[in-house]
């Protein structure tokens, strides 16, 4: 997975259950229900849809994100591109750090969140499901057992 990390922002967190049950196992479906987990309050619900190899570094991450206590909302798959036993999955949707709050400006690919009050930090949107933004990608990997696993970079 590639972190860099369609509404308006808040410093709230999701309280989203854990989304591991709710892939249908496609590429696009593990890397929302990725997403939507490790931008929820637990985001260590995630682990199971990591691939094996890359849990110690998802472990790690899992455990910067919920200190920054960073949300997100409105995760959707966007362009999926597999080439053999990798994928790639752009995702649509808002990440904010904490204290983001303010409303949703104007833009084509990615829409940022501001405050009047600065400096508040912004939410980043993707609304674009073709966008090159590397914060918006998902990497995937093809295991042995024929499944779909989030690849996080070792």
């Amino acid at each position: 997975m590639t972190i860099g990390p369609i509404s308006g922002c808040a410093s709230t967190r999701s309280t989203n259950t854990s989304s591991v049950t709710t892939t249908d196992g496609s590429p696009g479906s593990i890397a929302v229900a990725y997403m939507g987990d490790i931008f929820s309050d637990h985001p260590m619900d995630a682990e199971p849809l990591v691939l094996p190899t890359g849990r110690g570094s998802f472990q790690a991450l899992a455990t910067i994100i919920e200190q920054k206590h960073v949300s997100g909302r409105n995760f959707a798959a966007g362009a999926t591109t597999v080439t053999g036993d990798h994928a790639t999955v752009t995702i649509t949707g808002t990440m904010c750090p904490n204290g983001a709050t303010g409303a949703q400006t104007a833009g084509t690919t990615t829409d940022t969140v501001t405050s009047s009050a600065s400096p508040t930090p912004e939410c980043v949107t993707n609304s674009d499901p073709n966008s090159t933004n590397k914060g918006f990608q998902v990497a995937l990997q093809k295991s042995a057992d024929g499944k779909w696993y989030i690849d996080i970079p070792r």
